[in-house]
């Protein structure tokens, strides 16, 4: 028996015990939405929009509810940057794949 991580993260137990190697990383779209959440946090609100930007392109098909987060984070990043326009139009977006978002609704209420 060999051990190691199958696709879905679950560990087989092996001749030596327990295969405790890391954990398969993160995928992208996660990674990406926690740098934009750091950028953000460190005011790089520049970067944020790009990390948000990749975190939407690249979130797998169907994941609605996180795309709607990341483009409202998104939306309070152009805010930030006196992107109005780009504001509305993320905070919009993020209410058609999620129209429960309930920060979109108010920051959207908040820009106009």
């Amino acid at each position: 028996m060999s051990g190691g991580a199958d696709d879905e993260g679950v560990y087989e137990l092996s001749s030596g015990g327990i295969d405790v190697s890391s954990p398969p990383p993160a995928p992208v779209h996660l990674d990406h939405k926690a740098s934009g959440n750091a950028a953000f946090g460190s005011k790089d609100f520049g970067a944020a929009v790009k990390h948000y930007t990749s975190a939407y392109t690249s979130a797998p098909e169907g994941d609605d509810t996180f795309k709607s987060v990341v483009l409202s984070n998104r939306s309070a990043s152009k805010r930030q940057l006196q992107d109005l326009d780009g504001a509305v139009e993320d905070a919009r977006l993020s209410l058609k794949f999620d129209s429960g978002n309930v920060k979109s609704h108010y920051r959207l209420a908040t820009y106009l």
